[in-house]
């Protein structure tokens, strides 16, 4: 199976919709309707900046086709894309709206102090037509091996509850729970729960360190 490319290649589309499905819990919580959220995605996207972006995000084709998508990253170069994706969203005015301020506040207790040396997944779909096909699979020993690489001592990621067909192919990967942070919108009434989990990464077998 091939690895998954920074090159969107045309799927530009496909990729965006995949990486709603994968953010939906955030965005459901965080946005008042899915066109807002939708705004705030492409807005990052145009401009390049964000965690799911590429080179961070990248698409698997198989057989020309769309089949998932992965966005994952250093923790260092997590704080890098997360900061620029505030100040794009800032200067978007969209933050003028205090209800989603807050709600971005509150979603942002709910996730991982991920460290500079962490290997973090921020984002893991695949493509309906190609479920059932080993394509989450090969999407998670991709991101094992990026973690490797990049000399990470642990990988890291959070996933809603709900999600369990998600958890069980993290555990499959060896990924562990290691907490449960909730919180709830006292205005709206929404909440919204996220599992973390790690997995230990060794050095690749030619590394010194």
């Amino acid at each position: 199976m091939n690895e998954p490319t920074a090159n969107l290649a045309g799927f530009e589309r496909e990729f965006l919709a995949m990486e709603s499905d994968a953010s939906r819990p955030y965005a459901r919580f965080t946005y008042d309707t899915a066109s807002v959220a939708d705004q705030v995605r492409d807005l990052l996207f145009l401009r390049g900046v964000g965690e799911f972006v590429p080179p961070a995000g990248k698409l698997l084709v198989i057989d020309g086709q769309p089949a998932g998508m992965v966005a994952c990253l250093t923790g260092a170069a997590l704080k890098r894309a997360r900061l620029a994706a505030g100040a794009a969203v800032v200067r978007s005015g969209i933050l003028s709206d205090a209800a989603i301020a807050r709600r971005i506040q509150l979603a942002a207790t709910t996730l991982l102090k991920v460290a500079a040396d962490d290997f973090y997944l921020s984002r893991i779909a695949v493509h309906d037509g190609f479920r059932g096909q080993g394509v989450g699979s090969a999407l998670m020993e991709y991101v094992l091996q990026e973690a490797a690489r990049a000399q990470s001592t642990r990988c890291v990621l959070e996933v809603a509850p709900e999600a369990a067909a998600a958890i069980a192919l993290y555990r499959r990967h060896g990924f562990d729970e290691i907490g449960r942070v909730a919180v709830q919108d006292p205005e709206s009434g929404r909440a919204l729960e996220y599992v973390h989990m790690q997995r230990p990464i060794a050095a690749p077998p030619d590394s010194d360190v």
